[in-house]
């Protein structure tokens, strides 16, 4: 499989809410949705031990750690070689649903290890804006992990999927997908 993960869940539902085009084959990205406008593509995303975890590297953000990373972490994921993703900016309003589904794909095929998040962050400083834009990483254990900096530091915040605040356009965070 080309996706970052093989991760398939039976006992959740896909995470466009019944909107997904369920593949066997790696599907792919597209260049922009009713919510997002590509803004790079083929972005590097290390070689990873699967070891680090949002939990065991929180000194990396100094700026506010979520405590709920403890309860939504899967803990250290398999080892993974170099993968690239893509790098999206919200262009419209929307609940993760709305921003989920606008993907119109199974967004499972393109979900990161906590471990390749942590990878990508390390080697891309330049994509964490002071404060905003944010970056949110769709992770296995199906939830976001949202980073920004903000006076200088790096800053956490876990998200389940199904969390319905609506993110404002206007912030142009930014959403890193697995090709």
């Amino acid at each position: 499989m080309l996706g970052c993960t093989a991760y398939r869940s039976p006992q959740h539902q896909p995470l466009n809410q019944g909107k997904a085009v369920m593949s066997t084959t790696a599907l792919i990205l597209p260049e922009a949705t009713t919510h997002f406008r590509l803004l790079k593509k083929d972005l590097p995303i290390p070689a990873t031990t699967g070891r680090e975890t949002f939990v065991t590297e929180r000194s990396m953000f100094p700026g506010y750690f979520d405590p709920a990373f403890e309860s939504l972490s899967k803990g250290p994921s398999q080892p993974l070689p170099a993968r690239t993703g893509n790098l999206y900016e919200q262009i419209e309003d929307g609940d993760y649903e709305d921003l989920l589904g606008s993907f119109k794909i199974d967004l499972k095929q393109h979900l990161l290890t906590e471990h390749q998040a942590l990878a990508f962050i390390r080697a891309h400083p330049e994509y964490f804006g002071n404060p905003d834009p944010s970056v949110r990483f769709l992770l296995e254990g199906e939830f976001v992990a949202v980073v920004r900096r903000g006076g200088g530091r790096l800053m956490a915040v876990a998200n389940p999927f199904d969390y319905d605040v609506v993110w404002r356009a206007e912030f142009r965070s930014r959403l890193l997908l697995c090709n």
